[in-house]
């Protein structure tokens, strides 16, 4: 959902709002107002999310919340400014694998929630990389690449 606001030298400022569907209650929770969040995603036990925050100076950031109040539990580092896409978290809710995009390319990211450190699961290259999904001790994604 996006709400304008007459802040910026257009006369207007983009917000998205997170938004969680409780299916067994029917319940709508809006999250994150006035945040400009993208690409939410459940942690495996539904109690946080994580998603890409995007700020007005085009400072991007991975960011973990409460599921239930959208309050932010922590947000993880990102030196580099790289841009992140399609996060997911791994199986036991410890870490999270993204789409990294820079200026030199795109590659897999693993994330540690709690200390913030990265590793990059594949070289920096100009490929199309999508959908990361773990799986196991595995990150199944999709490429256009063969070999």
């Amino acid at each position: 959902m996006a709400r304008i606001s007459a802040k910026s030298p257009l006369g207007q400022q983009i917000y998205s709002e997170l938004k969680i569907l409780d299916l067994a209650a029917g319940r709508l929770r809006r999250l994150g107002k006035g945040q400009r969040y993208a690409a939410a995603a459940l942690s495996p036990d539904g109690a946080r999310l994580v998603a890409v925050r995007t700020d007005e100076a085009y400072h991007h950031a991975l960011v973990i919340l409460d599921a239930t109040n959208g309050a932010v539990i922590t947000t993880l580092p990102n030196p580099h400014n790289d841009f992140y896409q399609q996060p997911r978290f791994t199986p036991d809710g410890r870490r999270v694998v993204v789409v990294a995009l820079s200026a030199a390319g795109k590659t897999l990211k693993l994330l540690d929630t709690t200390t913030g450190q990265s590793a990059n699961l594949l070289p920096v290259a100009n490929v199309n990389l999508a959908n990361p999904q773990p799986w196991g001790d595995y990150v199944l994604y999709n490429s256009p690449q063969s070999g």
